[in-house]
């Protein structure tokens, strides 16, 4: 058995069957050429071969980032990321998880400086790296029919907060588009998370919105023709994962923006019967009051000097992330 390992610098120079080894879209050619358009971030591709056959492969970024994120402090550097070049919960890694650690040491050896690697599942970890805990996702995994159906599944305390909410959004326009019909009104919502948001790694532009593939969907809530939140779904083999979104703070509280945000993704997923649902990797305890569960990340870190690894050593606490939400039992107990 022979490994070899080729890198290449376009999406275009990919294996044919690099599509065959992904999880889920974002890993897909299609999604990295719109990544490689719309948000270039020096990527390169390897690709692992056994017998030259196509078995593993890894995505690896740059960007200048703080490594203290989840502490109080602030470090911004230069940092070499094995993972996928938007906010999203897949892994920057594909194909034979068990090709994973040598796929990952030949990226350690090649690349120079700090290399990150994120939203690590199944376990995985890297030996001569320092392996942590990062945000994790929240997940729906109830496959429910519609919004009736998810409505009489759930405890009656839950029932009366999700009335509560619904019942600032009365009179509200919700209007669901192709993501061609993202506004500059769109992105100034999406800029004002980003200004509160402290674990961002990047700013997307108004075109990487505007260009999403046909199969991301845009839901848009207006109040007496103001746009008060909106969100972007994907949509990839019954399954449904939140991409991003955006709120107007002045009114949040007023309508309940947020939350009946988080709301109307459940609503799509349901009407388009997706047995999964991804809501991202932030606010995990509205998420969870929903009915999400906790779907664990992890990362590793590493610097190929000795010196700057024992320093990291050190730091590690305030590079991972550690916070742990309680579990909710949301859904009555014959469900």
């Amino acid at each position: 058995m022979e490994r070899s390992i080729r890198r290449v610098t376009s999406v275009n120079k990919l294996n044919k069957y690099w599509d065959d080894l992904t999880f889920c879209y974002f890993q897909k050619k299609d999604f990295l050429l719109h990544l490689q358009k719309y948000n270039p971030c020096n990527q390169r591709y390897y690709e692992l071969y056994i017998d030259e056959c196509l078995k593993a492969g890894a995505v690896v970024y740059s960007i200048k980032m703080d490594l203290l994120t989840f502490s109080k402090f602030t470090n911004q550097t230069t940092v070499h990321i094995i993972g996928l070049p938007v906010s999203v919960s897949a892994s920057g890694l594909i194909g034979e998880t068990c090709e994973f650690t040598y796929l990952s040491e030949y990226i350690l050896k090649k690349e120079k400086g700090f290399i990150l690697a994120l939203n690590l599942i199944n376990g995985f970890t890297q030996d001569s790296a320092i392996n942590m805990r990062t945000l994790p996702s929240v997940v729906f995994k109830k496959n429910i029919n519609n919004w009736e159906e998810y409505q009489g599944l759930i405890r009656s305390k839950y029932r009366r907060r999700l009335n509560n909410i619904l019942q600032k959004f009365s009179g509200v326009e919700c209007f669901v588009n192709l993501c061609s019909d993202y506004t500059e009104e769109h992105h100034e919502l999406y800029l004002q998370i980003l200004e509160r948001t402290k674990t961002k790694l990047e700013t997307l532009t108004f075109d990487f919105f505007r260009n999403l593939p046909d199969n991301f969907q845009l839901t848009s809530h207006y109040a007496a023709g103001c746009l008060l939140c909106w969100n972007i779904i994907c949509f990839d083999n019954n399954r449904g994962f939140f991409f991003f979104g955006g709120l107007n703070y002045e009114l949040r509280n007023k309508y309940q923006a947020y939350h009946n945000n988080l709301i109307s993704i459940l609503k799509s997923c349901f009407t388009n019967k997706c047995e999964l649902i991804d809501l991202g990797q932030t606010a995990e305890i509205p998420k969870m009051r929903l009915g999400g569960e906790i779907d664990e990340r992890h990362m590793f870190l590493y610097h190929n000097k000795k010196v700057i690894m024992g320093l990291l050593r050190i730091f590690q606490k305030q590079i991972s992330y550690n916070h742990i939400s309680k579990k909710t039992k949301v859904f009555s107990n014959n469900n």
